[in-house]
């Protein structure tokens, strides 16, 4: 065995040596250990709801406020309430509208009807008809792709985002990305009837009433 050779061997034995990077591995352990790390303090949520259709609607008008209703709101009073959600955006919507006369045709629409001052979306619009018992008028919706409405809206906007068409007795399921109103002042919510300080509800807008929970 060389020299060269030797000597390299004897430092893979000394006690002291230390693998490549390994210097920079304790640094960081030490890091953690001393500074508490970065973390999210307001985390996004997910919700979805089921509401039932106890009246028709043609094209009912839905602003962020009807919306971040539904989301949720805390009473506040008998005749008051805060949003609970401080921002939120909706991610998609289903109606099934179902057919309660033979040969009278039902239809489920979405239309996406966005006025804000100075943006507005594409005015999509999706529509579905049936005259069958065992088919409902049936549309899934997402906003359009890069539109104003599929974006993110502090709970307290008044501007439509879009105009529902559906049944009696219809099923629409709302999906929704939120943030707790836990950072700041809450946001006033819409006035209610008969409502207990500190309950959560979810709120009946246009003959759609959230199922399986607190609604009002």
């Amino acid at each position: 065995m060389n020299r060269s050779s030797q000597n390299k061997k004897n430092k893979s034995q000394k006690v002291g040596n230390r693998k490549a990077g390994s210097r920079n591995v304790v640094a960081i352990k030490q890091s953690k250990s001393t500074h508490p790390p970065p973390y999210i303090a307001q985390s996004i949520r997910s919700i979805k709801l089921r509401c039932l259709a106890t009246g028709a609607q043609t094209l009912a008008n839905f602003a962020y406020t009807d919306l971040a209703g539904l989301v949720g709101i805390i009473g506040t009073g008998t005749t008051t309430s805060n949003f609970w959600s401080s921002t939120f955006r909706l991610r998609r919507v289903e109606i099934w509208s179902p057919v309660a006369t033979a040969g009278t045709p039902v239809t489920s629409a979405v239309v996406y009807t966005e006025n804000g001052a100075d943006f507005e979306s594409p005015p999509v619009t999706m529509s579905d008809t049936s005259v069958s018992f065992d088919f409902p008028a049936y549309v899934n919706s997402k906003p359009p792709r890069g539109s104003l409405a599929s974006k993110w809206h502090g709970s307290g906007q008044s501007d439509q985002i879009f105009a529902l068409t559906f049944a009696s007795g219809a099923t629409v399921d709302f999906e929704f990305d939120f943030v707790l109103s836990d950072l700041g002042a809450p946001v006033p919510g819409p006035t209610i009837a008969e409502g207990t300080s500190g309950n959560l509800y979810h709120k009946i807008v246009h003959s759609l009433t959230p199922n399986v929970v607190n609604a009002i």
